[in-house]
C-alpha cells in the first residue's frame, strides 16, 4: 500500500512539472523571437525542469523514507507499551481470580478462619480493585 501512495505522489509531481515544461515550451514557441533563440530557450527550460523534477523526486523519496522509519519506530514503541500493559492487566486479573477462588472456597467450606495478617486482606482488595 505504501508503494502505491509513493508511486501516486511521484506521478503527481512528475505531471505537475511536465505541465510546467509544456507550458513554458508553448510560451516560448509563441513568443516573438528567432528560431535559434527559441530552440536555446526550450533546451534551457527543459534542462531546468528536468533538474527540478529529479531534485524534487529525490527529496520526496528521502522524506518518504524518513517518515517510514519514524512510523516503524513509533509502532514498535506502541507495541511494547501495549505488551507491558497487557502483561500488567493479566497479572492483576490472575491475582484477582486467585483471591476470588480462595474466598469462594473459604465461604463454601463455611470456614471462619481469617488470614493471619490483615495486611494480606488489604493487598487482596488492592489487587482486585487494580484488576477492575
Amino acid at each position: 500500500m505504501g508503494e502505491e501512495k509513493r508511486g501516486s505522489s511521484l506521478s503527481i509531481i512528475t505531471a505537475f512539472f511536465m505541465g510546467g515544461l509544456i507550458g513554458s515550451i508553448l510560451g516560448l514557441l509563441f513568443a516573438p523571437s528567432s528560431g535559434k533563440e527559441t530552440r536555446t530557450r526550450i533546451r534551457e527550460t527543459s534542462t531546468d525542469a528536468k533538474d527540478r523534477t529529479v531534485e524534487t523526486a529525490a527529496r520526496t523519496k528521502e522524506l518518504t523514507t524518513e517518515i517510514g522509519e519514524i512510523a516503524k519506530e513509533k509502532a514498535a514503541e506502541l507495541l511494547n507499551q501495549g505488551k507491558g500493559h497487557l502483561t500488567e492487566v493479566t497479572e492483576n486479573l490472575k491475582a484477582a481470580v486467585d483471591v476470588s477462588k480462595q474466598a469462594f472456597v473459604q465461604q463454601r467450606e463455611g470456614s471462619d478462619t481469617q488470614p493471619a495478617e490483615d495486611d494480606e486482606d488489604s493487598e487482596d482488595v488492592e489487587v482486585i480493585e487494580g484488576a477492575v
